[in-house]
């Protein structure tokens, strides 16, 4: 009986240890879906689904071409984002530069160093334009602090190089992998997280795959207390707003999740040659930039929507019932704040969101309304 059972066990011990390795073949020859699809909240250390950084790579390999012609190609002068002049938000941004904030966040060796972004900058002609109005703020206020300004395109509209007038350096970075911002700048000798004081984007986000993956570095790049970043709309929806693409809710209530995680957020309806209205990002403290959205490894076309990448990312919603119900309440909170403001004598536009940046604008609206009033006077 002793050795019949002795023969029993040992059975089932071969028997154990054969199904055990199958298991194990099994889940290395099939992994789990999860890994092809990593969660869009790992914020700073970002990390997109192959099938999205693939599609990323083609659309700037087709860049690269030179097929497309831009309408706003980077020769302008100011952009104007969110109706404010470019000669008051630099005044500010300078001044917000120099308060002294108590956490340890940011770079000390930096305060004496103001980084300004213009992403999708095509010829750089906004950095151009800015560096006038620099030379003569830091003249007039008899400030030293050294201004680095980066103009970023995708395609070849200008040369890589730098200039310098003064305290001033003009850095152009021509066919630059925008939705690789922080790796591509890394490369270049760059590591600009947690020091740049302001990124504007105007008619960039809205053409690239992913330009929410893009949103998340480019706000992990902004100093604590005082970075803002300011952009049009862009497409990225979730897996229920794909039948309304085309209408300006499906990103506003994407981005709107980012209240979670302690920034401040502020839209301005701006429907003018198809822009997806417009918004102000500030980043109030070190925290990373997370969204209740996880990336579904798939993406919808938008070929007939002046977007040169032709195609978007779908998110599906994190965070169950509650988290998503409470996302909802936040963007029918933004949607109930609506102000009206005349930015200047000529435009007055409709903004939503965040008291203390709607205070800003309408401080920015009574320096522009009183410039205009002394032109005419």
């Amino acid at each position: 009986m002793t050795h019949a059972l002795q023969k029993l066990f040992l059975k089932s011990s071969l028997i154990l240890c054969l199904m055990l390795f199958l298991i194990s073949i099994t889940n290395s020859a099939f992994p789990s879906s999860a890994t092809n699809t990593p969660p869009i909240e790992q914020g700073n250390t970002f990390v997109r689904p192959e099938s999205i950084q693939a599609k990323v790579d083609s659309a700037f390999n087709e860049l690269q071409k030179g097929h497309l012609h831009w309408l706003f190609d980077g020769s302008f002068g100011g952009y104007g984002l969110m109706g404010i002049r470019e000669k008051n938000l630099l005044n500010y941004i300078i001044a917000n530069a120099s308060n002294s904030y108590s956490d340890s966040s940011s770079d000390s060796s930096s305060d004496n160093d103001i980084y300004i972004l213009d992403i999708g900058a095509g010829g750089g002609g906004w950095g151009d334009f800015i560096t006038g109005i620099l030379t003569d703020i830091l003249s007039k206020l008899n400030i030293s602090k050294r201004i680095h300004i980066f103009s970023i395109t995708g395609g070849s509209e200008q040369t890589t190089g730098t200039t310098s007038v003064g305290n001033i350096t003009h850095h152009r970075l021509a066919n630059f992998k925008i939705e690789n911002i922080i790796e591509e700048l890394q490369k270049r000798g760059f590591d600009l997280n947690n020091k740049v004081n302001l990124i504007v984007s105007s008619w960039c986000l809205r053409h690239l795959v992913d330009p929410l993956g893009t949103l998340k570095q480019l706000y992990a790049m902004l100093s604590p207390h005082r970075g803002i970043l300011m952009t049009n709309g862009f497409f990225a929806v979730t897996q229920d707003d794909i039948p309304s693409l085309y209408e300006n809710t499906p990103w506003e209530k994407i981005i709107t999740g980012i209240t979670a995680s302690s920034a401040k957020i502020l839209f301005m309806e701006y429907n003018i040659n198809r822009s997806h209205n417009q918004c102000m990002i500030l980043k109030e403290s070190p925290q990373e930039l997370l969204l209740p959205f996880t990336y579904t490894g798939e993406t919808v076309s938008v070929k007939n929507a002046q977007c040169a990448s032709e195609e978007a990312c779908v998110f599906s919603p994190t965070g169950g019932e509650q988290q998503q119900l409470r996302n909802r309440e936040k963007f029918e909170q933004i949607n109930a704040s609506k102000a009206i403001v005349n930015i200047t004598l000529f435009w007055t536009h409709t903004y939503r969101g965040d008291k203390e940046l709607m205070a800003l604008i309408r401080n920015f609206a009574k320096e522009q309304l009183a410039d205009d009033l002394s032109l005419e006077d």
